[in-house]
């Protein structure tokens, strides 16, 4: 039954954003990229689940560590890589 509830979507794209810390546009980028699949009310509004904010969590914790790793090895190239997507 937890793991049922984790699938259920409850959050607006601006609360994910906010507990995330990323502008609605990058979770829209996460989910062109197939990372997220929200669900839609309504055929528009974007509703994320627990697992899809753990998801996103964790993508921006990654994309942070590409991006420092990248910049202390002096990569403008790298780092520009991991910014577009």
């Amino acid at each position: 039954l937890q793991n049922h509830n984790r699938c259920i979507p409850k959050y607006s794209i601006g609360v994910v954003s906010k507990l995330v810390g990323v502008p609605p546009q990058t979770l829209r980028r996460y989910e062109e990229a197939g990372l997220l699949d929200p669900a839609r009310q309504d055929g528009k509004n974007r509703l994320y689940s627990d697992e899809n904010l753990a998801i996103s969590k964790e993508v921006r914790e990654v994309r942070t560590l590409l991006i420092s790793s990248q910049t202390s090895h002096g990569s403008q190239d790298a780092q520009d890589t991991v910014e577009e997507a």
